[in-house]
């Protein structure tokens, strides 16, 4: 199963000497050592790491694709969703956009 960033995921096994059983989380980043890993953080902490600063200390951790799946949004975390990607668009337009403009500008 291919993961994105920002799914929300349930753990399925232990992995790593880490219980994920029934443990939701939400996937991070996807590229590190092969396309089998997912950077994961979890809700509670799991005596885990911060993913290199990219999530909370104590939540993260670096699993294989096996151990989960994808979790059913519910409608507010779909709605939560969908604010992020737009806002994330706006901030993604508004830095092309500014991007542009410095290489318009002459030096």
């Amino acid at each position: 199963m291919d993961f994105k960033i920002g799914d929300r995921i349930i753990g399925l096994a232990e992995y790593d000497g880490i219980n994920l059983t029934d443990l939701k989380g939400t996937v991070l980043s996807t590229d590190l050592f092969d396309v089998m890993c997912c950077l994961v953080e979890f809700d509670i902490p799991i005596s885990g790491h911060s993913g290199r600063g990219i999530g909370k200390d104590g939540h993260c951790w670096w699993v294989t694709k096996e151990c989960i799946t994808l979790l059913a949004p519910t409608e507010s975390e779909h709605n939560i969703n969908k604010v992020l990607l737009r806002s994330q668009k706006l901030w993604n337009k508004s830095n092309y956009v500014v991007k542009k403009q410095q290489q318009l500008t002459p030096t």
